[in-house]
């Protein structure tokens, strides 16, 4: 099987929303994302594009190093052993949806085609945790539609979603 560095990333970042998802293993998600977005940074950044995720222009230039350095500290310890073999880490679960929210946002600066498990999971961001993205980002969805898409489960979130990517995509209008 002859694999790009692309293809390894996209296929390591569906993996990771599809357990995510599915309430898979937190850590085998952040494992992942994280292996995944250190392709992609080479990749954003080979394309000629700044300011992903661990250079992020929100951060200010002193603390950058620091920043980074703190991304990367969960992905690190869950890949190597060699010098701390004892050593144990309280882990930030809600890392994984900052890891797969700039790993989408990447890939669409990038002009890659959004699949429909990113897109899903970028909608239950929109309608979930509205207060980690800018104004304006969920404006589609009318005050209704997110109360009742809040108490959906991420399973059933995600169920829907692809059923209704499925209906657009094949032009039907028909639920």
């Amino acid at each position: 099987m002859t694999i790009t560095k692309m293809d390894a990333m996209r296929r390591q970042v569906l993996t990771a929303v599809k357990l995510w998802f599915d309430d898979g293993d937190p850590v085998a998600i952040h494992t992942l994302l994280f292996a995944s977005h250190e392709i992609l940074h080479t990749l954003f950044r080979q394309r000629g594009h700044e300011h992903l995720m661990f250079d992020s222009p929100a951060v200010r230039p002193q603390y950058r190093k620091e920043w980074a350095t703190a991304l990367r500290e969960a992905g690190t310890f869950f890949k190597r052993a060699r010098a701390d073999p004892t050593s144990t880490l309280e882990f930030n679960r809600n890392l994984n949806e900052m890891y797969l929210l700039f790993s989408i946002y990447g890939l669409n600066q990038m002009g890659e085609v959004i699949a429909q498990e990113e897109q899903a999971f970028m909608h239950w961001m929109f309608v979930n945790r509205p207060e980690v993205l800018n104004e304006g980002a969920y404006d589609s969805y009318s005050i209704e539609q997110i109360e009742k898409l809040r108490g959906v489960s991420k399973k059933e979130f995600f169920h829907q979603a692809v059923i209704a990517y499925r209906i657009k995509r094949e032009g039907n209008t028909r639920l």
